[in-house]
């Protein structure tokens, strides 16, 4: 997650070996960029949840070869490459399909990884026009993102924010992240670096 901050703008991260990242680029046409950002839909579920915690669990079940763990792992690899070739060939459907796949994995990582809240915000979202959802990190809590169909946005998040205890959250798709420079001192002389990433790079 913080690779992909960093980064900014839509990008494959492998992870091989761990904790290595290797990171690449996705340059799709601005069109792409807009309908995206007009399609999708960033909630807070309301649940505060520490990722260390969730992933600790997953982990357990993973090494004590929990039913259906392994399988899990293996498509929410699949899904990254699967997303990618969805979003080059702009096809919208496939995408939402994708990101049901891939939250459907996460689920079946660890009973913990999904919340009656977010099994509640998934039903009510659906209902109000979604075609994708996606938990994002560890789940557990924290953040959801929904792909809504074509002018459905309006309602989807309308249906959110009527459901109380969510949080509707404004993002755009940053494609510059982390910015390093260096500003001149008072005296003309070289200053500190500083950092700066924009609040919602995530």
């Amino acid at each position: 997650d913080q690779v992909a901050a960093a980064a900014g703008g839509i990008g494959l991260h492998v992870i091989a070996p761990y904790p290595s990242v290797m990171s690449s680029p996705v340059r799709l046409p601005q069109e792409v960029i807009w309908e995206l950002e007009s399609r999708l839909v960033l909630v807070y579920t309301g649940e505060r949840r520490l990722s260390g915690d969730v992933h600790k669990k997953v982990i357990a079940d993973y090494q004590a070869r929990a039913a259906g763990v392994a399988e899990a792992v293996d498509t929410l690899k699949a899904t990254a490459r699967r997303a990618l070739g969805a979003l080059y060939r702009q096809d919208f459907a496939e995408f939402a399909a994708v990101m049901n796949e891939n939250d459907a994995a996460q689920r079946a990582l660890h009973k913990d990884v999904e919340t009656p809240q977010i099994r509640h915000l998934r039903g009510l979202a659906q209902a109000a026009g979604a075609t994708g959802f996606k938990m994002n990190g560890p789940g557990g809590g924290g953040s959801v993102t929904i792909l809504c169909a074509e002018d459905r946005r309006r309602e989807v998040a309308q249906a959110v924010n009527d459901a109380g205890g969510f949080r509707l959250l404004p993002f755009h798709i940053d494609c510059q992240g982390l910015r390093v420079w260096e500003p001149p001192a008072a005296t003309g002389g070289p200053g500190s670096a500083r950092l700066a990433m924009t609040p919602d790079a995530e």
